[in-house]
């Protein structure tokens, strides 16, 4: 297997460093492990005990189960309309299946659920939500896609300060989840908490800036902020993703939502 690593700057796009290794594929988590180990000894980066669990930690020694979870997440990633969530929900529940240790799998279906509860879907509900991340936090406290699970279940519920307690929990466990960004932004921004949520969105757009998705919610906060140019600005970003999305999958209907608001 060859495996090459490129450390890009996400603002201005330019390369930082670059590396190609030839590998053996005899394990998929060792050659993980290895690789990453070896990047961040390259790059002289001093981590955490703690961080440098968070590159090797997967909570499954399974390859086939970790690689449906990944799958799933593809299709989760491709944007908040039935169709997606439900494949995902599947893969995930294969997942589950294949290893039904796997806290993060648990942890995904609990996303799935609380997302087609804003899709009204008909079979969603809430218990599902609290189900399954309650099975992910048994089998690893301190998980913290259970807890944005939670958050965004308590939200589409109505129960806001609920939600910020789960989000906040969340984002002290992992700081660098966009998505539990982008779900409390939202919290925020229905309450009419406009300043906080702007901060959220960025640092959202901060962490995954091709997601049209927070685009186009940062655009929303800034108008009611009264901030036209940067309202206008974050639109034309989002446009950008989403003609770039729209290329790649020229299915996504929620893509192309997203852009005609915009």
């Amino acid at each position: 297997m060859r495996i090459t690593a490129q450390l890009i700057n996400g603002l201005g796009g330019d390369h930082t460093w670059a590396e190609r290794y030839d590998r053996t594929l005899d394990d998929i988590f060792k050659l993980q492990d290895e690789i990453s180990k070896t990047i961040v000894d390259v790059l002289k980066v001093k981590l955490l005990p703690e961080e440098l669990e968070t590159i090797t930690n997967r909570s499954t020694d399974n390859p086939e189960a970790y690689e449906t979870l990944l799958m799933g997440r593809s299709f989760l990633n491709r944007g908040v309309e039935t169709k997606f969530i439900k494949t995902a929900q599947r893969l995930f529940a294969r997942a589950v299946e294949v290893d039904p240790n796997y806290a993060r799998a648990y942890a995904a279906l609990a996303d799935c659920e609380w997302l087609l509860l804003t899709c009204n879907d008909p079979d969603a509900s809430f218990e599902a939500v609290l189900s399954n991340s309650s099975r992910a936090l048994e089998l690893e406290p301190g998980l913290a896609d259970a807890h944005a699970s939670r958050g965004g279940a308590l939200f589409v519920n109505g129960r806001y300060a609920e939600a910020e307690v789960e989000f906040e929990r969340a984002l002290e466990l992992d700081a660098s989840s966009s998505d539990t960004y982008f779900a409390y932004g939202r919290n925020c921004f229905i309450q009419g908490q406009y300043e906080k949520a702007a901060g959220l969105y960025q640092r959202a757009v901060s962490l995954s800036p091709d997601d049209y998705r927070v685009w186009t919610n940062l655009g929303m906060v800034n108008v009611s902020l009264g901030r036209s140019d940067d309202a206008k600005e974050a639109a034309r970003q989002g446009v950008l993703r989403v003609e770039k999305e729209v290329k790649a999958h020229p299915d996504n209907a929620t893509a192309l939502c997203y852009g005609a608001a915009m």
